[in-house]
């Protein structure tokens, strides 16, 4: 495979490069990230003793995640991590044990759906 062109490191510290497989007549690309200080930095936050909460508790942390690994799980699985429709795959993702790496705080990320109340009409 001839490498047409080195994108470099862009946003997130994802390098990428394009190629064109002449065997199978397809441009290809590569992306590869070195995770290891977001993964470290998340074991920090995991056992700061805030549970995730900002010093207002008004936000809560509970994971970060490298972009090379959403752009995997768009490609891999079709999660869209901006969609709101596909909120509770992400969820899923991030109370798996197996992406344990990737949180920030304790607990479970996915809960039951809200109640929605409705109001009688008065009329």
């Amino acid at each position: 495979m001839g490498l047409l062109h080195d994108v470099g490191n862009i946003e997130g510290g994802t390098q990428t490069s394009i190629g064109y497989d002449e065997a199978d007549d397809v441009i290809v690309t590569h992306a590869e990230m070195d995770c290891a200080p977001t993964i470290e930095l998340n074991k920090i936050l995991y056992n700061d003793g805030t549970e995730g909460y900002g010093p207002t508790r008004e936000w809560r942390r509970v994971a970060s995640i490298p972009n090379i690994v959403l752009e995997k799980w768009l490609k891999e699985e079709g999660i869209k991590y901006w969609d709101p429709a596909d909120t509770h795959k992400l969820a899923a993702k991030l109370d798996d044990p197996e992406w344990k790496f990737l949180r920030t705080a304790p607990g479970k990320v996915s809960r039951k759906p809200i109640r929605s109340w409705c109001r009688a009409s008065t009329a």
